[in-house]
């Protein structure tokens, strides 16, 4: 007969659950650390895209404080692109996403490709051009944040899935750091060194951030829906019968004002964010942006119209929208950060910031333990946050040296077909 008490027996048990929780932690914390942080970090990256395109180009920012309420409206950037380069293709027309930056205006401009033309939202004053494309660094840092820049679906569907292992490893960090709630502020220990001090901020950063990665992580599960065929989607119509011309001859400021106007019928508080212009005999133009009654989340519109006829083709707003929508629109907005304006952003910016630093220090904390067990001595442990995970890697790390090759040789098949 056991002299054990029920009370030690259940406390031993509970002891083996959460080592096996905070193995399972621990483990995944270090194998996957280099992979989610690509994700962590392209995603937190997305949130000032617009910043990094333009980041080594002073000129195309303007002072906030230089735009007045009443500036140009977007048929006036219309025309003052068109007279700009009169021989271009205007693709889209976006209004200024930031305080500090104009109209945007995306054309095709014979013998050069692809260019933004930026214009002063107070006066319509010429600020200059920016590169634009697949190989521009926010197209780049989205592409590798969804699917590693490949465009399969099989990666996008790799990608959506870590949404299950930043749950897993949220919640096993909970369980294992028990009352977590009180480390809120807790600081390392004053003279704390090596693993001490990084178990502490790794500690401190984990209570700080799982409330946004349980956002981040929820909220994808919008694109994991989407990739495996369970998506909420409005009726798609992506084209019209062959017409004689792309847009009609003409067509101007007044015309983009016109299609505007039709909107706003239909939207009383619609505001703008881009309008898409046909690039074919086929193609429609699309204007995309938000019903102000209720906000960037829920209140996304899109109309589609007939470019020349005025004709209304299709039409996305709030008042046909289903619950499903409502989440997707929730969830898209929350994943990226765009409500609430900059503060958010900014918000977003720093939490992402911080997951990152999350994942190296507990990585770092586990390959040290791993080296240290290896070699039998610590001595191995001066090579730096990101030589001691590759060493604790083990086996694993040569999963990583392939992922950039199989994504170039993904790209590379792509140009060559």
């Amino acid at each position: 007969m056991s002299t054990v008490e029920p009370s030690q027996k259940s406390s031993g048990a509970g002891r083996r659950v959460r080592t096996f929780i905070f193995t399972v932690h621990r483990w995944l914390g270090l194998h996957l650390c280099l992979f989610l942080g690509l994700i962590f970090l392209t995603g937190t990256l997305s949130v000032i895209i617009p910043e990094l395109d333009n980041g080594i180009r002073p000129d195309l920012y303007i002072a906030p404080t230089s735009v007045s309420e009443d500036g140009v409206s977007a048929g006036d950037v219309y025309d003052l692109a068109r007279a700009q380069n009169p021989d271009a293709t205007i693709r889209n027309l976006s209004l200024p996403t930031r305080p500090w930056f104009g109209y945007a205006v995306e054309m095709d401009i014979p013998d050069t490709g692809i260019r933004k033309a930026w214009f002063h939202p107070d006066d319509g004053a010429f600020i200059g051009y920016s590169r634009f494309g697949r190989f521009s660094a926010g197209q780049m840092i989205r592409g590798i944040h969804e699917d590693l820049f490949t465009q399969e679906k099989k990666v996008l569907l790799v990608v959506t899935s870590m949404l299950w292992i930043v749950l897993l490893m949220v919640i096993t960090g909970l369980v294992t750091y028990r009352r977590f709630w009180r480390g809120f502020f807790r600081w390392p220990a004053r003279g704390a060194e090596g693993r001490m001090r990084h178990g502490a901020l790794h500690r401190l950063m984990g209570v700080w951030s799982f409330p946004f990665l349980l956002v981040i992580a929820l909220s994808s599960l919008v694109f994991f829906l989407g990739v495996i065929g369970i998506n909420v989607s409005w009726p798609r119509i992506w084209a019209t019968e062959e017409r004689a011309v792309v847009l009609n001859d003409g067509f101007n400021g007044q015309s983009v004002e016109a299609f505007i106007a039709a909107t706003k019928e239909a939207v009383p508080q619609f505001k703008l964010k881009t309008m898409y212009f046909p690039l074919s005999r086929t193609g429609m133009l699309e204007l995309l942006g938000v019903d102000g009654d209720y906000g960037t989340m829920v209140g996304t519109v899109l109309h589609k119209y007939h470019p020349t006829t005025l004709e209304l083709m299709a039409d996305e707003q709030v008042s046909q929208a289903t619950t499903g929508h409502w989440l997707t629109g929730i969830g898209i907005s929350l994943h990226y950060g765009d409500f609430g304006g900059i503060p958010v952003k900014a918000l977003w910016l720093i939490f992402g910031i911080f997951s990152c630093y999350l994942l190296l220090t507990g990585a770092r904390i586990f390959a040290s333990r791993i080296v240290a067990e290896r070699h039998g001595d610590s001595t191995h442990l001066g090579r730096g946050t990101f030589g001691l995970i590759w060493q604790g890697l083990g086996v694993v790390k040569w999963a990583y040296v392939l992922l950039p090759v199989v994504v170039v040789g993904v790209n590379l098949l792509k140009v060559l077909n």
